[in-house]
């Protein structure tokens, strides 16, 4: 079960990275789009697809940190059942 949260915790920290190192850079860029001189509607066009891929990526890692310490609860109240029965 141990290696489940340390998983969680991997998973959770690879989560972040991805937003510091590609999502927050990309709303940095589009901050700093000029309104009046660009064709806004262009300029989202190119900037959502590559920060709906980020945030997809961080959304799946971020599911799979929360799954991964589901599963490490759900065995550890199975163990701990287990072995109050066996006492009993």
């Amino acid at each position: 079960m141990t290696w489940l949260v340390i998983a969680a915790l991997v998973l959770y920290a690879s989560a972040f990275l991805v937003t510091m190192a590609y999502n927050v850079p990309l709303n940095r860029e589009f901050d700093s789009v000029s309104l009046s001189a660009v064709n806004l509607t262009a300029e989202r066009s190119a900037y959502e697809d590559r920060w709906n891929t980020g945030n997809l990526i961080r959304t799946l890692l971020s599911i799979s940190a929360i799954a991964s310490l589901a599963v490490a609860l759900v065995l550890e109240r199975l163990g701990r059942a287990a072995s109050e029965s066996g006492r009993g």
